[in-house]
């Protein structure tokens, strides 16, 4: 319904300072046509779109702190819906999981560790479509090359790098959220 919003969209982000990152009301490029409008819920109506560029009004009774959130900051890596994701992202679900980025060290004695050729990447999980790529975040803040990643496990919610240097993933299996009610 474009009188809500931007069909199904999400988003990547590089955290480098606090901010507003735009969610729930901001999305993508914060531009009118990837921004939501604001739900009424009294009168079940829809409203304005928030104003992304000027700060979106919090004003929901529920609210404790500021009514007018900082501006929000455009998305790193956009996809889904019709944002114009990355082909190395595939298609389907759209279900990002932040990831951690790799720090190579040369003292570390470990047979598991990762290679140097990917400190510095970001590696980010998608739980629904079930991968795991490797991003180049390149000099300037952006991203490069998006490589896929040998993983044959299912949906993944959350991954560290361990002390040995090795990738350690939690998933959920193939089991979750498949249940017939």
């Amino acid at each position: 319904n474009s009188n809500r919003g931007p069909q199904g969209q999400v988003e990547f982000n590089r955290i480098t300072s606090a901010g507003n990152m735009g969610w729930p009301y901001c999305t993508g490029s914060n531009s009118s046509s990837e921004t939501y409008n604001e739900w009424n819920f009294a009168t079940n109506s829809t409203g304005a779109k928030y104003n992304c560029a000027g700060g979106p009004t919090n004003n929901s009774f529920r609210n404790t702190g500021l009514s007018t959130l900082p501006a929000a900051k455009p998305a790193w890596i956009r996809y889904g819906g019709d944002a114009g994701s990355p082909p190395e992202f595939g298609g389907g679900s759209e279900s990002p999981m932040g990831g951690p980025v790799y720090r190579y060290d040369p003292n570390l004695n470990s047979s598991v560790k990762f290679p140097q050729a990917l400190d510095g990447r970001f590696f980010a999980g998608e739980y629904g479509r079930k991968w795991i790529k490797a991003i180049e975040v390149r000099s300037d803040g952006g991203y490069g090359e998006i490589s896929a990643f040998p993983w044959s496990g299912t949906q993944v919610m959350d991954m560290a790098f361990g002390p040995d240097g090795a990738l350690y993933v939690l998933d959920y299996g193939t089991g979750s959220n498949n249940q017939a009610l």
